[in-house]
């Protein structure tokens, strides 16, 4: 991952699979993440990992 140490107020979510654009892409773990934040600018927990769904 090339964002190992996200800023200060920011934080990053790791996919284990590849692509990007995910969050159109039906992965349950990456849409709540992101629909948390958008809601409630709450922040993912430090090391969150989102594995490949079927």
């Amino acid at each position: 991952m090339a964002i190992s140490h996200p800023g200060p107020g920011s934080a990053t979510v790791q996919y284990q699979w590849h692509g990007h654009g995910l969050y159109n892409a039906g992965n349950s773990c990456i849409i709540s993440h992101v629909n948390r934040y958008l809601i409630s600018l709450r922040l993912p927990t430090p090391g969150t990992v989102c594995r490949k769904t079927t």
